[in-house]
């Protein structure tokens, strides 16, 4: 009789036991399989909700600015088949309208507003989820109707519900910055009118943040977000994707069409100016030129740090002056025989430029001589300023300033002292600066004549009157008749001059240490300059806010996660997996116990030890393989109860019930295999325990001490074991 016909039979004369014994396999592998296929569930749901949160959009561009929509998604369409432009404010807030007195307001914070074309063709199972927009018109998610206590499933468009939107604005200045606007950072549509509600899926599911709750979406008309922000034509996000919904690009890929943008200049926030200084011809004299020059700057004032470098090495053939231009709140005089200034009876709110002087920037002195480079503790006052002063060289002068970063929002003024070590000539035009053009001179000006030296600052280079300054702190009080007389006939002029590296010191903040860049005009072809700065900010690591974002590789990388999952619920489970293998081992080695004098008949008539214990293995493996198999198909039902559990009784746990069992073959064959071989080993493991014991013992069905149970003790064993 072959071995694996004696196992045969042994099993079929054995089954009760073994069939007990399958019962205990079964569990463990269950409760193995389970807790497998619930950690895939956890992933698959969880990537499951990040495709149907992010649709066909696989990467998205978000700007600082507002930039130039048509050429940069036309030249993107080659390489996505869906491109979409639009304008993208997270951090906005919607409110109901109220129309009398006792009729509530409600308001809802951390609204995500989306405006743009066929933004629906990213989610082509969602082909019509709303009208097209019209203005003044405002569709909102599920979600955001129900912290608006706005009942969907009653609504219609006849209810006529209007709602206020309010947007954050897109400041030049940051609000850390003494300068920013600390208060009204907002910006609204009033009483758009609610045309459409639609589900929490699709575009109104649609969110950067991977949160198992859906977001609190609103869709309104491009165009009044244009018209709103004075951006016409212009967006601050594009999406791009493919139709592989489940398939993210590459990094490479990502970093291929970011290359492909062109942004101008103007979509990089850098201004190129030019400013010329002379006196105009007149009758037989013709013109008379001091100085020409272009000026690089950005529309934030200060340049960041890793765009001055792709700057300066962009400008470094022009031999560029460096500048930093910024705002003395007082510039005193201190002499021995008076106090020192207290900041507020000396030049009010004046412009104070970091400068090194070179051949590059001769500035003059009043006499005619070049004035040279400056010491960290030197400072040059223009002719005007010195005469309100009454300064002289030697003379010390205090500049009063704040600190070029708050504190909580509260400015912080200091001051520095400085020795004068020149006066720069200023010549005072003939007619001030008007808006129909400059200050005309009718005597020749100086290089110290130039107010492009100061970038453009929205709210105070272009106004009229000193008195309009649009500030966040009071400047009224401390202005005199002089200081708005010097505004109509100088502008934003510097009244002083540091070294660059003093002013860097001073006003150099983590938002940058320069506002400008000056380069001599005689040298400069104006489109090879501008050529030759996009060419570097297109090749720019930096990418200034161009990059496009891999979002969806992003989002399934969260989905896979670095919690293990499974691992998590098997640790759950692991009490129940180990009292499963204690069940194996007692009921394994009960049968064992039971077959003692079988097992002697074997030895006796000549079966070897190993041989006998290979017929025993064998035995427990098939009983092995049989009972996985049999706990992987109950472990589906176990992964599916605990989902059910997860999604009802413990949805606390999770939040929202947005979890889906999905059954992974790999889970299943890991749990198969997992507890075949881990159950196997168990019974192996019992089966060479008894491979000590005498012949003459098991031949009457006894053990050596320590060794076994006798047949009768082990039934108060097995009751044991079932009851835990």
């Amino acid at each position: 009789m072959s071995m694996w016909r004696v196992i045969w039979q042994s099993l079929l004369y054995h089954r009760r036991i073994h069939l007990s014994v399958v019962a205990g396999v079964a569990v463990a592998a269950a409760v193995l399989t389970g807790s497998l296929l619930v950690g895939a569930s956890m992933r698959g749901s969880l990537k499951e909700l990040t495709l149907r949160r992010l649709g066909d959009v696989d990467e998205m561009l978000v700007s600082q600015r507002f930039f130039e929509a048509a050429s940069a998604i036309e030249s993107l369409r080659a390489e996505r088949s869906r491109v979409a432009g639009l304008i993208w404010l997270p951090g906005s807030t919607l409110e109901t309208v109220s129309h009398s007195v006792e009729e509530r307001v409600r308001r809802a914070a951390d609204v995500q507003v989306l405006a743009g074309e066929e933004l629906n063709r990213f989610w082509p199972e969602h082909p019509d989820v709303w009208p097209e927009l019209d203005a003044g018109s405002i569709v909102i998610n599920k979600a955001l109707a129900d912290d608006l206590g706005i009942d969907a499933s009653t609504w219609s468009i006849e209810s006529e519900i209007e709602l206020t939107l309010r947007l954050p604005r897109f400041e030049s200045l940051s609000s850390d910055s003494p300068l920013g606007e600390k208060e009204d950072l907002t910006m609204a549509l009033p009483r758009l009118k609610l045309v459409a509600i639609v589900a929490n899926e699709g575009p109104g599911r649609f969110s950067l943040q991977p949160s198992q709750l859906a977001p609190r979406n609103a869709f309104v008309a491009r165009a009044d977000l244009e018209a709103l922000f004075e951006a016409e034509g212009k967006v601050n996000a594009i999406w791009l994707g493919d139709e592989l919904t489940d398939v993210a690009p590459t990094t490479e890929e990502t970093r291929a069409v970011s290359r492909v943008l062109r942004p101008s200049l103007s979509d990089y926030g850098i201004l190129l100016t030019r400013s010329t200084i002379a006196l105009p011809a007149e009758n037989d004299q013709a013109e008379q030129m001091v100085g020409d020059a272009w000026y690089v700057s950005s529309d934030r004032m200060i340049i960041d740090g890793d765009l001055e470098a792709d700057l300066s090495g962009a400008l470094a053939d022009y031999q560029p002056v460096p500048l930093l231009t910024y705002l003395a709140n007082d510039i005193g005089l201190w002499t021995d025989s008076t106090t020192p200034p207290d900041g507020r009876d000396g030049v009010p709110f004046s412009m104070v430029t970091g400068v090194d002087f070179d051949e590059s920037y001769d500035l003059r002195d009043v006499d005619g001589n070049l004035i040279g480079p400056l010491a960290d503790d030197r400072i040059v006052l223009n002719e005007w300023t010195a005469n309100d002063l009454g300064a002289k060289p030697g003379d010390r002068i205090r500049l009063t300033y704040f600190q070029p970063e708050t504190t909580h929002g509260q400015t912080d003024e200091t001051f520095a002292d400085f020795e004068l070590q020149a006066i720069a000539s200023l010549t005072e035009p003939e007619q001030p600066y008007s808006r129909r053009g400059p200050a005309r001179f009718t005597q020749l000006p100086t290089l110290a004549n130039d107010p492009a030296l100061t970038p453009e600052v929205p709210g105070v280079t272009d106004q009229e009157s000193i008195e309009n300054w649009d500030l966040p702190f009071p400047t009224a009080d401390r202005l005199r008749d002089q200081d708005d007389d010097y505004w109509k006939f100088y502008r934003t002029t510097p009244k002083a001059f540091v070294a660059l590296e003093a002013g860097q010191r001073l006003w150099g903040s983590r938002f940058g240490e320069l506002t400008g860049f000056r380069l001599d005009a005689t040298s400069v072809d104006a489109e090879v300059l501008e050529s030759k700065i996009l060419d570097v900010l297109h090749a720019s690591e930096h990418r200034h806010g161009f990059e496009f974002m891999p979002i969806k590789r992003l989002g399934l990388q969260s989905a896979s996660g670095t919690t293990p999952f499974d691992g998590l619920f098997l640790g759950l489970s692991l009490f129940v997996i180990v009292a499963a293998l204690l069940l194996i081992v007692l009921l394994f080695r009960l049968g064992l116990e039971r077959r003692l004098r079988e097992v002697g008949t074997w030895l006796a008539i000549g079966f070897s030890k190993r041989r006998v214990s290979r017929l025993l293995v064998g035995e427990g493996m098939i009983v092995a393989v049989l009972g996985a198999a049999l706990g992987t198909a109950l472990g589906v039902l176990y992964a599916g109860l605990m989902v059910w559990g997860l999604q009802t009784w413990w949805v606390g746990a999770i939040r929202t019930p947005f979890l889906q069992l999905f059954v992974s073959p790999t889970a299943l064959i890991i749990g198969f295999l997992g507890s075949m071989l881990v159950c196997g080993g168990t019974i192996a493991f019992t089966v060479a325990r008894f491979r000590t014991g005498a012949v003459r013992d098991l031949l009457v069905g006894r053990l050596e001490s320590g060794m076994g149970l006798v047949a009768r003790p082990s039934r108060v064993r097995l009751i044991v074991a079932l009851v835990a």
